[in-house]
């Protein structure tokens, strides 16, 4: 497991958390777990290097969401599995509108997704849909809808 933040304090934390993890022997240091700083539009990794990838509650904040979603494609073997999370149309509406601070900072949410277009996105990245949830507050509690993206076919335009 590998995880990958443009923010070196992010990249620490998640470090240090994996450290308290061995020291309390729920990982080993067999396991491989390790943080990297990184930029979500040249992740440093190399092409199909992951057989999962997760990207939660993390494209919104990405102005080339697009260059974003291909750069997580390329890392994806092919046959991989990848989980996206983004937070829902409405309860996102509603943040933009009581907040102002809430988007227009740096690193905060640039967009609001519907769901067409995050799947339509996703799949000109040559990523198929497997299935798509929206959770409810109770087993959620952000409230974001969930997709998983499988590599292994090759969408071709209608």
């Amino acid at each position: 497991m590998v995880a990958c933040d443009a923010a070196n304090d992010e990249v620490t934390q998640v470090r240090n958390t994996i450290g308290a993890m061995v020291d309390a022997g729920e990982v080993t240091k067999r396991d491989e777990a390790g943080a990297v700083q990184g930029n979500a539009l040249r992740l440093p990794f190399g092409d199909g290097t992951f057989d999962r990838v997760i990207a939660s509650e993390v494209l919104e904040h990405i102005p080339d969401d697009t260059g974003a979603m291909a750069e997580l494609a390329r890392v994806l073997r092919p046959g991989g599995t990848m989980a996206v999370t983004v937070p829902r149309y409405g309860p996102e509406m509603v943040n933009w509108a009581l907040s102002h601070e809430y988007h227009d900072v740096p690193g905060g949410h640039v967009r609001i997704y519907r769901r067409s277009t995050l799947l339509e996105r996703l799949t000109g990245a040559g990523l198929r849909p497997l299935g798509a949830i929206t959770p409810t507050p109770c087993t959620r509690p952000t409230g974001g809808s969930a997709a998983w993206w499988d590599r292994s076919v090759t969408i071709t335009p209608w």
